[in-house]
């Protein structure tokens, strides 16, 4: 049941996640490239899920430079795959540029959540057991 709950309170904070890194890149496609929208607009909200992450999900109140820096490891590589993907799918003419992030958030979100569960929040995750 504890697992149930953070994987819903997760839901939630990548339900935020992902509606401000939407707002973001529609915005920014206006004047740039899906590559360059999806690299800002992924990159923004990081901290404040970050906040989010550590005090409301893993119930881990002290975050350390080893965890920012696990965690922003974890984001640095979500984010590559989804300026990567952004610039590829931006390439086809028959592909929806408005449906770029979801395609990439949906991809990269659960893989999210398996590393801060089990790898960057994981000293919080003991600690409470």
């Amino acid at each position: 049941m504890d697992r149930l709950l953070q994987f819903v309170k997760f839901g939630i904070v990548a339900t935020v996640n992902i509606l401000s890194t939407y707002i973001i890149y529609i915005v920014m496609l206006q004047t740039t490239r899906p590559a360059e929208a999806m690299a800002i607009a992924y990159g923004l909200p990081t901290m404040v899920v970050l906040l989010f992450n550590s005090s409301w999900l893993f119930d881990h109140h002290q975050v350390g430079f080893k965890m920012i820096c696990k965690y922003y490891l974890t984001y640095l590589c979500s984010w590559a795959f989804c300026v990567g993907n952004a610039r590829f799918l931006g390439h086809f003419a028959f592909v929806n540029r408005m449906l770029i992030p979801l395609f990439c958030l949906a991809v990269v979100l659960p893989v999210v959540y398996l590393l801060c569960r089990n790898w960057v929040f994981s000293g919080a995750i003991k600690a409470r057991r």
